[in-house]
């Protein structure tokens, strides 16, 4: 859509975009004046119509010390929650083998941002934390 932003961390969310094949570009340009830019294609199918961001999962304090709290509204029986750094690398897999609305997360990990991605029923929902110790 052409948007731009000068923060060092950046979410663009897409969620009213029908399903289909989209071409998603970032450019980057330093200080210098010097350009880089990545394209790749994405499919989206099925259901992003119904996602929020938040869609019935909170995740707080944020920012917070490496502990934090899940809760997610009308669990279902898939539930599942993963924390990933900003490289997409697994950094923790919380097991949910008990069917509750609160999960409780102890990290112990370096400064930083992070991303919380829980499954419930179908619909995912991924947030971002600030660790900061």
């Amino acid at each position: 859509d052409g948007g731009s932003s000068s923060a060092a961390v950046t979410q663009y969310n897409y969620l009213n975009y029908p399903s289909g094949k989209y071409t998603v570009c970032l450019s980057v340009i330093n200080a210098a004046g010097c350009i880089s830019q990545t394209c790749k294609e994405v499919n989206i199918s099925g259901g992003i119509n119904q996602l929020t961001q938040t869609g019935g999962v909170d995740v707080y304090p944020n920012p917070n010390g490496g502990n934090f709290t899940v809760t997610v509204e009308n669990p279902k029986t898939d539930i599942s929650i993963a924390v990933y750094n900003l490289l997409g690398d697994v950094i923790k897999v919380i097991e949910t083998n008990s069917l509750k609305s609160v999960y409780s997360v102890d990290l112990n990990v370096a400064n930083g941002i992070y991303i919380v991605k829980v499954t419930n029923g179908g619909l995912i929902s991924s947030q971002k934390i600030t660790i900061n110790k």
